[in-house]
């Protein structure tokens, strides 16, 4: 680690940190120039690891920095990233489409698959209203009852339902099994939604 540190210039501490790192110092010289604080992640090729730095200035054209290691959890990010990334290739491969709502929020994200099991695009912006006008008139009524009964902590957050789509953007007709489960807080409120959906229709037409 480093030692007695006070009142010596980060260069002296780490030589070639202006020459490996001059993003840092860009930083620093905003700080002690705007007198406003930033804190923020940062590998520092200087010194080979991940930090989470807080930077102020106690006095103009100076400042201070704090250095905490993270490179572990920096470690666990980039471990769950590729394992998502492989249960979506995994996912993909299945044709399987996934969902994931968040009650509190009203946000939904659904995958390319899942987009196009409603005729839109793998770029589309999608919401609850994209996902209700998507339904075939005739199953909306009862697609709604079967989301909201799953959202009830009694029924213990199980989904399971089929339903045909109308394409948003071609039109075409669609028949859907989809099911999930509900994730519920300590409270017993509803914290997220989140499953899958396969396209069916050829096995309807049999």
């Amino acid at each position: 680690g480093l030692n007695k540190v006070t009142g010596k210039r980060v260069t002296e501490l780490i030589p070639r940190i202006r020459e490996l790192d001059p993003k840092l110092f860009e930083i620093y010289s905003r700080v002690a120039l705007s007198g406003i604080p930033e804190k923020f992640e940062m590998f520092i090729n200087s010194l080979g690891q991940w930090y989470s730095v807080s930077a102020y200035s106690p006095e103009k054209e100076s400042f201070i920095a704090i250095f905490d290691t993270i490179n572990e959890r920096k470690r666990m990010e980039d471990s769950l990233r590729e394992s998502e990334e492989r249960l979506r290739l995994a996912i993909d491969s299945t044709g399987l489409g996934t969902f994931d709502f968040d009650p509190r929020t009203g946000k939904l994200t659904w995958s390319e698959i899942s987009k196009g099991y409603f005729g839109l695009p793998p770029d589309a912006e999608v919401d609850e209203t994209t996902f209700h006008s998507g339904i075939h008139p005739h199953d909306r009524e009862r697609v709604q009852r079967t989301v909201e009964e799953a959202l009830r902590p009694e029924n213990r957050g199980q989904y399971s339902t089929e339903y045909r789509t109308i394409g948003i953007n071609d039109a075409k007709e669609r028949w859907i099994s989809a099911w999930g489960r509900v994730l519920f807080d300590r409270l017993g409120q509803p914290d997220r939604f989140i499953g899958v959906m396969l396209d069916i229709t050829e096995k309807k037409r049999l």
